[in-house]
Formats: C-alpha cells, sequence, structure tokens
C-alpha cells in the first residue's frame, strides 16, 4: 500500500512538473518526421504489462504519412488515453486504436467498450484533477492524464477531443498537422511553447 501510494504521489509529481514546463514554454524536445504507427506500437509495449486480458485492435493504414512531431511526448498521450480506458472500462473489453489522414492532419483515435462519457463532460474531462463519475475507487487516477494530453497535443498545434461512439463506449481522438520533413529540420532541438489551453 506505502509504495503503491508513493509511486501515485511521484506519478503526480512529473505530471505537474511536465504541465508547468508545457504551459511555460520551457520544455525542450527532440522533434523530426515520425510514424504514427511506430509511437503507437511503442506506447502499446510500455503498456503490456497493464492491459491483462484485453485485446487491443490497431489500425493504420500505409498512406498514413510521416509528420513531425516529438515521439517520447505523443507515446505519453497515447499511454495516458490508453489507461484511462483502463481505469474506466471493465476488465477484458477491447480497445481499438485506429489513424487516419483527415483534412491535412493525422487523426489518431482510441476507442472502448465502457459506459460512455457523461453527456457535458466532453470539455470537462480535460480539467485539472477532474475525475469523472465512472472512475472506480483506488484506480491511480490522478485527474492529471487528459490535462497533460491536452497541452502536449496543443503544443504540436493540433487538438483532442472526446466524443460517445455511434454503438456505445467513448472515443478520444488527437489531430495532429501533417508537417512534411523539409520544414523541420531531422532531430533538430525546438522549445515547444504552448499558448493558452483550450
Amino acid at each position: 500500500m506505502v509504495a503503491e501510494e508513493a509511486a501515485r504521489l511521484n506519478r503526480l509529481v512529473g505530471h505537474l512538473l511536465e504541465l508547468t514546463r508545457l504551459e511555460s514554454g520551457r520544455l525542450t524536445t527532440k522533434v523530426g518526421p515520425q510514424a504514427i504507427d511506430e509511437t503507437i506500437g511503442s506506447a502499446l509495449c510500455r503498456l503490456e504489462p497493464h492491459l491483462g486480458d484485453r485485446a487491443v485492435r490497431t489500425h493504420a493504414p500505409e498512406e498514413v504519412p510521416l509528420t513531425t512531431f516529438d515521439p517520447v511526448l505523443v507515446e505519453q498521450v497515447i499511454i495516458n488515453l490508453v489507461e484511462n480506458v483502463i481505469r474506466h472500462t471493465p476488465d477484458g473489453t477491447p480497445i481499438d486504436i485506429s489513424a487516419s489522414v483527415q483534412e491535412g492532419h493525422i487523426v489518431v483515435a482510441v476507442a472502448d467498450r465502457g459506459p460512455g462519457i457523461v453527456p457535458g463532460d466532453e470539455e470537462r474531462a480535460f480539467e485539472r484533477l477532474y475525475r469523472g463519475p465512472n472512475c472506480r475507487k483506488g484506480d491511480g487516477g490522478l485527474g492529471l492524464g487528459l490535462t497533460l494530453c491536452r497541452a502536449i497535443i496543443a503544443a504540436h498545434d493540433g487538438r483532442i477531443w472526446l466524443e460517445n461512439g455511434p454503438t456505445g463506449g467513448a472515443i478520444a481522438r488527437f489531430a495532429l498537422p501533417i508537417r512534411r520533413s523539409e520544414t523541420t529540420l531531422w532531430g533538430s532541438s525546438k522549445a515547444l511553447a504552448v499558448g493558452a489551453l483550450r
């Protein structure tokens, strides 16, 4: 119990530090052309011990191009979104992760088979320390995961949103603008400044 609480507090401090750096524009990152399917795969490798018997289905067609982003930060977004699914949905229910191209953006969707989002909470869920009514007691949630996701995606000039699926469950989507490799130096260091969080 003590070890679990210590780990929880460590995650809380880490998330708060990342948010502070993002909001102040002081987070220095490595950006370059990346493949979103590789970033999804890397995130799932890190999540494997927590997935249990859940089936995770991924779909990223070959026509999804490379685009410029920080792979470590975007991987963290995917991890946070999947961890949210684990906390809010019954054990054993599947997770679908897909990538597509829409209007000059790569859009990643993480869909679950849970109870969905309470109407009106689609924006509130991104507020700091907010935990929805479907959170299970003792699940280790901090109420900062989605806040950090929004800050990271905003720093990449993208957007992130939540919606209920047409046949049930919730879908978290984020969109990253497609930027050609010639517009950004490969591996260049860049301070990602974030504006006001929307």
